[in-house]
C-alpha cells in the first residue's frame, strides 16, 4: 500500500511539473557565446529602423525635438534625418541636415541609401562613407521609394502616378536602368548579386519575377491563378509567399540555376494564417502560424528540412537571418537563435528597455530600436556576438622615456578567441597618420624608432570580427647626447 501511495504521489508531482514548467523555445541548449551591449543613441527624439553592415549602423531620427547639433531651425513638423554610427570608434555622423524628411535608410559596405522629399516628391540619395559624398540618384517628378542596395547596385520603386515600376542604378557608372515598364504595378524589389526579384500584377494576379543584371533578361518565376508576393533572394534561391483571398497558403522556393520550384513544408497540417520570410545562404527563416500564434521556422535548403524553432504562446515575428544567426521579436523582446549551437538567447537585456522592435542582423552584430516605455524616446540598441575584448597593454609602460632602447618590443595580454592582432603606432595621438601591422603573437617589434613620442594601441580579431582598440599608451625616444654644436673656431675661420 505504501508503495502504491508513493507511485501516486510521484505521478501527481510529475503532472504538476507539466503545468508549471514554462513554455519556451524548442531549443534547450545553452549558448557558449558572449554578448556585448551598446546603447547607440541617448538623445531626446525618436530613432527608428536601424540597419547594420560591417562596422556601421544607419537609422532615421525624428528631430521633432530640437537637435542642438543641427544648423537648421526646426518647425513643429516632424523632421526625419539620417544618422550613421561607426561601431569601432563610437562616433555618430549626421548624414542629412535639412528641413525635409529622409526615410528608409539601407546600408551595404561603404554605401548608404535613403529616400528624401526635398523637391516636393521623394527622390533616392546615395552616400559613400569613404568619401563623405552624397549623390542625388534620382531627379524626376515621380515618387521614388524604398531603396535596396547590394554592392555596386541600388534598386527601388518608382510611382509615376499610380503606376509602380522597378528601377536600377549602378553606382560606379551613374547609369539608371528601368527594370520594368508595363501597365501593371511592380512592388518590393530586392537585390542580391546579379539578380533582382519583385512581384507584379501585370497578368491580372500577382506573380514573382527575376531580373539578371548582367544579361538584362527577365524571368517569370511563378505562373498561377493565386497571388505570389514579397519575394526574397539569396544566392541561387528565391523564396516567397502564396496568398489566396488575402490569406497565406504556402511558402515557395525557386532554384535559379535549374528553374525548379518547390514548396516549403511545415510541421502543422494546415496553411499558415501569417507569413514573413527572410533568407541567407542555405537557410530560409519564416514566421508563420495556424494555432492562434506565430512561430519561427527554419528551412535548410540543402537538406529540404524545416525545423520549428519556437513553440510558445507569444507571437514570434519579424525574423531576420545572416550566416549562423537568426533573430526575431517576441512580446517586445529580441531573441537570437544560433544554428551551430542549436541555442536560443534573449538579447534585449538593456536596463529599463521594455519595448524592443524590428531586429536586424549582419555579421556579428544585431541592432534594433527600443524604448523605456511611457512615451519616452525610442533609441538605437546594438549587441555584438563573440566580439573580442580589447587587449590589455603590458610594455613598454605608458609614458616610458628611453634613450637606450630605440627598438622596443611592444607586448600585450592575449585575448580569448583571438586569432590575430593589429598593432598600430604613430607620432600623432589621434592616429590620423599611422603604421599598422598584423600578427598572431602578443608582441611586436617595429624596428628602430625615430626620436620623439610614439603612441601605440592594439585590437584583436577572432577571424570574423575585430574588437575595440585597447587604451593608447606612449613611449618617448630621446637622444641623451644631443647633436653637437661647434663653438670655436667659428665657421669659415681663417689662420693668418
Amino acid at each position: 500500500m505504501k508503495t502504491f501511495l508513493r507511485v501516486i504521489a510521484l505521478m501527481c508531482l510529475l503532472v504538476g511539473m507539466l503545468f508549471v514548467l514554462p513554455q519556451g523555445d524548442i531549443s534547450a541548449a545553452t549558448t557558449t557565446s558572449t554578448f556585448t551591449h551598446t546603447r547607440v543613441t541617448t538623445d531626446s527624439y525618436d530613432d527608428y529602423y536601424p540597419q547594420v553592415s560591417g562596422d556601421y549602423v544607419v537609422w532615421q531620427g525624428d528631430t521633432y525635438y530640437e537637435d542642438p547639433s543641427s544648423s537648421i531651425s526646426r518647425t513643429a513638423d516632424l523632421q526625419y534625418e539620417i544618422y550613421l554610427y561607426q561601431i569601432s570608434t563610437g562616433v555618430t555622423t549626421r548624414l542629412t541636415d535639412n528641413t525635409n524628411d529622409e526615410y528608409s535608410p539601407m546600408i551595404d559596405g561603404d554605401n548608404v541609401v535613403w529616400r528624401g522629399n526635398g523637391d516636393g516628391d521623394y527622390e533616392i540619395y546615395h552616400y559613400a562613407i569613404s568619401t563623405g559624398v552624397t549623390t542625388k540618384v534620382t531627379n524626376n517628378s515621380a515618387n521614388d521609394s524604398f531603396p535596396q542596395i547590394d554592392g555596386d547596385h541600388i534598386v527601388w520603386n518608382i510611382d509615376t502616378g499610380g503606376d509602380y515600376e522597378v528601377y536600377l542604378y549602378t553606382i560606379s557608372t551613374g547609369i539608371t536602368t528601368p527594370v520594368t515598364a508595363n501597365t501593371g504595378d511592380d512592388y518590393d524589389p530586392r537585390i542580391d548579386g546579379d539578380h533582382i526579384v519583385w512581384y507584379g500584377d501585370s497578368d491580372g494576379d500577382e506573380e514573382v519575377y527575376l531580373y539578371t543584371i548582367s544579361t538584362g533578361v527577365t524571368t517569370k518565376v511563378s505562373d498561377n491563378t493565386i497571388n505570389d508576393e514579397s519575394p526574397r533572394i539569396s544566392g541561387n534561391y528565391v523564396s516567397w509567399g502564396q496568398y489566396e483571398d488575402g490569406q497565406p497558403e504556402d511558402a515557395m522556393l525557386y532554384n535559379i540555376s535549374t528553374g525548379v520550384t518547390t514548396e516549403i513544408t511545415f510541421t502543422s497540417a494546415t496553411d499558415p494564417y501569417y507569413l514573413r520570410i527572410a533568407m541567407d545562404g542555405d537557410y530560409v527563416a519564416l514566421s508563420a502560424g495556424d494555432d492562434g500564434y506565430q512561430e519561427i521556422y527554419l528551412h535548410q535548403i540543402s537538406t529540404a528540412t524545416t525545423t520549428r524553432i519556437t513553440d510558445d504562446a507569444p507571437m514570434d515575428v519579424d525574423p531576420e537571418i545572416d550566416g549562423n544567426f537568426l533573430v526575431w521579436e517576441k512580446s517586445d523582446e529580441i531573441f537570437l537563435y544560433e544554428i551551430d549551437q542549436d541555442s536560443t538567447s534573449q538579447l534585449s537585456t538593456f536596463t529599463g528597455f521594455v519595448n524592443n522592435y524590428r531586429p536586424q542582423v549582419e555579421g556579428s552584430y544585431v541592432t534594433w530600436y527600443g524604448s523605456t516605455g511611457g512615451g519616452n524616446p525610442k533609441e538605437i540598441l546594438l549587441v555584438g556576438i563573440n566580439i573580442p575584448t580589447a587587449p590589455e597593454l603590458i610594455s613598454p609602460a605608458d609614458g616610458t622615456s628611453t634613450a637606450v632602447d630605440t627598438s622596443p618590443t611592444f607586448e600585450w595580454n592575449a585575448v580569448t578567441g583571438a586569432v590575430s592582432y593589429t598593432f598600430e603606432y604613430s607620432q600623432d595621438d589621434t592616429f590620423a597618420t599611422s603604421t599598422t601591422a598584423t600578427t598572431s603573437n602578443t608582441t611586436y617589434a617595429p624596428g628602430e624608432l625615430a626620436v620623439g613620442t610614439w603612441y601605440w594601441r592594439v585590437n584583436a580579431s577572432n577571424g570574423t570580427t575585430v574588437g575595440e582598440w585597447s587604451e593608447t599608451w606612449s613611449v618617448t625616444i630621446f637622444d641623451p647626447i644631443g647633436t653637437p654644436s661647434p663653438r670655436f673656431p667659428t665657421n669659415n675661420w681663417e689662420i693668418t
